[in-house]
C-alpha cells in the first residue's frame, strides 16, 4: 500500500484583498510494484485534497483543492516518492467561520487506486489562523 507522509498545510493571509493562499505538500511513497504497476501496466491513482474547518463537535469543509493524478500528465515515469503541492488561492471570507476567535483548519488528503477503490488516507495537523478582516 502507498502512504502520505509529513502532509502539511500553510496559510498566508492578506487581508487588504480578502484574499489567502492555501499550501498542501506531502510526500506520496509508492512501493516498488506499485510503481511498476503504474509505469508498466497504466494503473493510476488519483490523490485528492479538501480543506476543513474544525469546531469543536463540527468539521466543515472550506475548500476542495484540484485533483491529482498519477502518473502525471507530463508523461514522465512515477517515482517511489513523489513531492505533492496542491496550492490555490481563495476569499478569506469564505474560508472562516468563526468570527471572534481564531479558526482551527486542517487538511485531509485521500489517495484512491483507481482500479480497486481502496484509499490510503492523512491528514495535517490543525493550524489556528485568525481569518477575521
Amino acid at each position: 500500500m502507498p502512504t502520505i507522509n509529513n502532509p502539511e498545510l500553510n496559510i498566508a493571509t492578506d487581508p487588504l484583498n480578502n484574499q489567502s493562499t492555501i499550501s498542501v505538500t506531502a510526500e506520496v511513497q509508492f512501493t516498488e510494484f506499485e510503481v511498476n504497476a503504474m509505469n508498466i501496466l497504466g494503473l493510476s491513482y488519483t490523490l485528492h485534497c479538501r480543506v476543513f474547518d474544525k469546531d469543536l463537535w463540527d468539521v466543515e469543509p472550506v475548500a476542495i483543492l484540484d485533483d491529482q493524478v498519477f502518473p502525471r500528465e507530463t508523461g514522465a515515469p512515477v517515482s517511489s516518492n513523489e513531492h505533492v503541492l496542491f496550492e490555490t488561492v481563495r476569499a478569506t471570507s469564505d474560508l472562516r467561520t468563526h468570527l471572534f476567535s481564531k479558526d482551527q483548519l486542517l487538511a485531509k488528503l485521500e489517495l484512491e487506486n483507481e482500479e480497486t477503490g481502496d484509499q490510503v488516507v492523512n491528514q495535517t495537523r490543525v493550524v489556528a489562523k485568525d481569518l477575521t478582516p
